[in-house]
């Protein structure tokens, strides 16, 4: 079915998919970043060489390309097109939903979480 949708339909989905690819990339760098700077000594099945500095570069590289990708996806086009609407609709939303369950996931103890997010 995609092969029928013609280049014009696939090509902003795919600008779309590249511009969430970088983002997700970004989070999980600052992630990662703060995890090894909040909990330096908890157990790790490996160790990031070059460690703070090869994590800051792969933060401000997801950065670049972060803001390569949505300008690119701007550029694109004349205006922002439905996919992009979509795209900035969903952030927003996981954002308020993230900033409004705030008070709840801070009640959560460490055991608790450990054991929702293992499943234990």
């Amino acid at each position: 079915p995609a092969a029928l949708m013609g280049r014009a339909s696939l090509d902003p989905i795919i600008s779309i998919v590249g511009v969430l690819f970088s983002i997700v990339y970004l989070l999980v760098s600052i992630t990662v970043f703060c995890l090894r700077l909040r909990q330096p000594d908890i157990p790790r099945p490996f160790r990031i060489p070059g460690h703070p500095w090869t994590t800051l570069l792969s933060i401000l590289i997801a950065a670049v390309f972060v803001s390569l990708s949505g300008y690119g996806l701007w550029v694109s086009s004349d205006s922002l097109g439905a996919e992009a609407w979509v795209l900035v609709i969903w952030t927003l939303m996981g954002t308020i939903a993230w900033v409004a369950s705030r008070k709840e996931r801070k009640g959560i103890s460490s055991k608790e979480r450990s054991q929702l997010i293992h499943m234990n």
